[in-house]
């Protein structure tokens, strides 16, 4: 709650993956209008589901409005829960092919049904989504805001070009560096498959947010935070990366939301750039180290899909 509070706070902005809008007038109304503003909340959402499943995914927020396209002021759903409960009543409906993978949740303060309403709207590999109500339209998030396909984007999205597609899998293995639990390290590997339908050349990737890439066989390192190359990586074929240098705890011991944290850019010709956000937690590594086991963090994507 007090995160969200924090977004009108700062004036954050409107953007390619993030939307706000006001649920106190649509949901603070009852009678001969209630209806109509049902009607109005039900396209807002299915236009949100195909703009941000046909680009890089979102977040829509329901309780902020803002107006010039900056959080102004609270405009908190009348009950929160019965807002998420029915916009996820809505989603099958929403959009053609159906989106997967949708997240909706109820924030409120404790003992209060007011509240704001976050949904997550992940990018799709099924694109292009149709949004079926209120007339069944494509749509497209670009900057800050959802605008109606054009010829070119249709035809981009209909006839997608071949090219490879990527998932990624974070191993990790904590290992001690002093005495007790005060001194551990996390020996990390990261498993890249090719999922597309095309076969990967030239690839360059990056690594953010600490640790550094090793090269193996196929890889030659390009700097402390990149590796390169130019073997083919078919369809369906799997390739194992090094992730080192992580020092968990050194002499004293980390809150328990403490988490390694990286982010992975994978670059290959004639595709757009694949960008993985990895979150090994904490407690999680401590708990692998006891048991002798490995960790396993899915990375979440963050580029296109």
């Amino acid at each position: 709650m007090q995160k969200l509070q924090e977004l009108i706070s700062t004036q954050a902005d409107e953007n390619e993956w993030r939307e706000f809008k006001g649920a106190y007038h649509a949901t603070h109304v009852e009678g001969a209008l209630r209806s109509q503003k049902l009607e109005e909340l039900r396209a807002i959402w299915s236009k949100a589901i195909g703009a941000f499943a046909n680009a890089s995914g979102g977040v829509l927020i329901w309780g902020i409005d803002a107006p010039n396209k900056f959080a102004e002021r609270t405009s908190l759903a009348k009950d929160a829960d019965v807002l998420a409960v029915k916009l996820t009543e809505w989603v099958n409906g929403a959009a053609i092919p159906h989106v997967h993978g949708i997240d909706i949740r109820a924030v409120k303060e404790a003992q209060s049904q007011e509240g704001f309403v976050v949904c997550f709207i992940p990018a799709s590999r099924f694109a292009p989504h149709q949004s079926i109500w209120p007339q069944k339209q494509f749509f497209m998030r670009c900057q800050d805001g959802s605008h109606e396909c054009g010829y070119t984007e249709l035809k981009r999205l209909f006839q997608p070009a071949l090219g490879a597609i990527y998932e990624a899998v974070a191993s990790a293995t904590a290992y001690s560096l002093t005495s007790g639990d005060h001194g551990l390290g996390a020996a990390i590997n990261v498993q890249i498959k090719n999922v597309g339908t095309a076969t990967a050349k030239d690839l360059l990737i990056t690594i953010n947010g600490g640790g550094f890439l090793q090269e193996n066989e196929i890889w030659k390192t390009l700097a402390h935070n990149a590796v390169a190359s130019n073997s083919s990586v078919h369809p369906e074929r799997v390739i194992s990366l090094r992730v080192a240098g992580y020092q968990l705890v050194g002499g004293r011991e980390y809150p328990k939301d403490f988490a390694v944290q990286f982010k992975l850019k994978i670059y290959s010709r004639d595709t757009k750039p694949f960008e993985f956000d990895f979150h090994l937690p904490w407690e999680e590594l401590k708990q692998a180290k006891a048991k002798n086991s490995h960790y396993h963090a899915p990375g979440l994507s963050i580029g296109p899909d």
